[in-house]
């Protein structure tokens, strides 16, 4: 059957089964925004299969006596991601994270990932650098 008779038939499909219908052509939709989704998922998924969280102390641990709002493995997570996805300054971290879905995936508030929160978790990232040398090795 020719594309327009396919056509005709699935508008009319569309008309008799009395639900609201929306026609556009493809051409029409403009992606005026996006966030970094796929690649994001995926290190996030070598992440956890590889279990790097362990290394890190649970939010239990350090959210009562920091009163923290990200844990510092997650802060940890997403500068790797950072790195691997767009190395720059940790000063653009920020910036970038902003850009994915990272606090989708990780199941954080991304208002929380800030200039202050990354410099205040590089000091106990930093600490557990043998050690997640390590675990990896």
């Amino acid at each position: 059957m020719p594309q327009q008779a396919l056509l005709v038939r699935s508008l009319l499909n569309a008309a008799k089964s009395g639900d609201d219908v929306l026609c556009l052509n493809i051409k029409d939709i403009l992606f005026e925004d996006h966030w970094r989704y796929l690649d994001v998922a995926f290190l996030n998924h070598l992440w956890d299969e590889w279990g790097l969280s362990k290394v890190f102390p649970s939010p239990e641990e350090t959210s009562s006596r920091r009163g923290k709002d990200i844990a510092t493995a997650d802060v940890a997570k997403a500068l790797t991601f950072y790195r691997c996805l767009e190395p720059g300054s940790y000063l653009s971290s920020a910036g970038w994270f902003e850009g994915t879905a990272c606090d989708r995936i990780l199941g954080i508030d991304g208002s929380h990932f800030n200039d202050s929160r990354v410099y205040r978790e590089l000091t106990m990232i930093d600490a557990l650098k043998e050690k997640l040398e390590k675990y990896l090795y």
